[in-house]
C-alpha cells in the first residue's frame, strides 16, 4: 500500500518552469548588503513557501518577514512558509518583505517554491536569483613574498650551476688538478 502512496504523491507533484518569478533588489550599507525578494505567482498555483539556498552565509538576526508568513532559517538557506492561508500568494499577485542582510556580495543563489494549483497538485519551481556569494579569496601578501623568494633563489642556483660548468671551467679544473696532484 505505501508505494501506490508515494507513486500518487509523485504523479500529483509537478514541476513549473516559469511558475513563480523572483525580483530581487539589493542595497549596500557597508559592511552589509541588504537583499530584497518580491515573489510572484505567474503560473496556475497559490504559493506558500519560499526557499532560498545560498553560496554565502547570512546574517540570521537580520531576516524579515511578511505578514502572515514565518521563517525558518540557517547561515545557508533561509525558508519562508506562510502560516495565515489568507497571505499566501495567489495565481496573479505578488508579495514582498523577503528579506536578509549578508556581509557578502551579490552572487548568484537557488530559489525553489512550492504551491498548489486549483486541481490540488503540488507545484514545485527551482531557478536560480540574486543572492550573496563568497569573493575569491586574492593570495596573501607573505605567500606571494616567500613564492618570489624561492623563484629567484632556485633561478640563480640555476644560473650558477650552469655557469660552473662551461668547457672553459671545466678546463680550468683540469688545470687546478694537474697543479694540486
Amino acid at each position: 500500500m505505501p508505494r501506490y502512496c508515494i507513486l500518487l504523491l509523485l504523479l500529483a507533484v509537478s514541476s513549473a518552469s516559469a511558475g513563480t518569478i523572483i525580483s530581487a533588489t539589493t542595497s549596500i550599507n557597508p559592511p552589509l548588503t541588504t537583499y530584497s525578494y518580491t515573489v510572484m505567482s505567474a503560473g496556475p498555483e497559490t504559493v506558500f513557501e519560499f526557499t532560498l539556498f545560498l553560496q554565502g552565509p547570512m546574517v540570521t538576526s537580520t531576516v524579515t518577514t511578511p505578514a502572515g508568513w514565518a521563517v525558518s532559517d540557517s547561515p545557508t538557506f533561509v525558508d519562508w512558509f506562510a502560516i495565515d492561508p489568507a497571505q499566501e500568494i495567489a495565481p496573479g499577485t505578488s508579495l514582498d518583505g523577503f528579506t536578509f542582510s549578508s556581509l557578502e556580495t551579490p552572487g548568484a543563489a537557488t530559489f525553489v517554491t512550492i504551491g498548489i494549483d486549483d486541481l490540488g497538485n503540488v507545484v514545485v519551481t527551482s531557478d536560480s536569483t540574486l543572492g550573496p556569494s563568497p569573493p575569491v579569496p586574492e593570495p596573501s601578501t607573505g605567500a606571494l613574498f616567500i613564492l618570489s623568494a624561492m623563484t629567484m633563489l632556485l633561478l640563480r642556483k640555476k644560473s650558477v650551476t650552469s655557469r660552473a660548468f662551461t668547457p672553459d671551467a671545466i678546463s680550468r679544473m683540469g688545470q687546478t688538478a694537474t697543479k694540486i696532484g
